[in-house]
């Protein structure tokens, strides 16, 4: 994508608008809709892993989270966007992204999330290794099993790419 180097002082949702997922790209039969507070940043979290502290949160400018449900109202997918001031912020949030992933305990650990319960995250090989590299995109995968403390799991996989100003984030059930 050509998008994250553009000058708008205020992040632009305009720019963030181009970069979610939108009907358009769903298939007959899903529908692309905005999360609740999805072009909010206050109150609002991108970066929960491992329990880990996300300072680059404070430096976010805008976001836009997007979510693809199925026929039967079924999350299959989310895309979400997100601008901070200037290229070495969203560089810092990535960063972060790899310390939580090197110091993840194993163990249950509070979510960053208002309402959602302690998750144990145990990853999986990276799910990207066959992915294709993009030039001037840096990216970051990873495939992981979430349990909660009563037993339920959860897979997920989440690409992170990096450009610029904008960190994009991709979520699935499956790669």
């Amino acid at each position: 994508w050509s998008f994250g180097c553009g000058s708008s002082p205020l992040g632009g949702q305009d720019l963030l608008r181009q970069l979610v997922v939108r009907q358009a790209d769903v298939p007959a039969g899903m529908t692309a809709r905005l999360f609740t507070g999805g072009d909010q940043v206050a109150g609002q979290v991108t970066l929960d892993l491992c329990g880990a502290n996300f300072p680059s949160e404070g430096l976010r400018v805008a976001r836009r989270q997007v979510g693809v449900l199925d026929g039967q109202g079924h999350m299959a997918l989310s895309t979400e966007a997100v601008t901070y001031g200037n290229p070495s912020d969203t560089a810092e949030a990535f960063a972060e992204l790899h310390r939580a992933e090197a110091i993840c305990p194993r163990a249950f650990v509070p979510s960053a999330v208002v309402g959602e319960p302690p998750v144990e995250t145990a990853f999986n090989p990276q799910p990207d290794a066959s992915w294709p590299s993009t030039a001037g995109v840096q990216r970051l995968a990873f495939d992981a099993t979430l349990s909660d403390p009563q037993g339920q799991t959860a897979h997920e996989v989440v690409a992170y790419l990096l450009r610029g100003r904008v960190l994009m984030a991709l979520y699935f059930r499956q790669p």
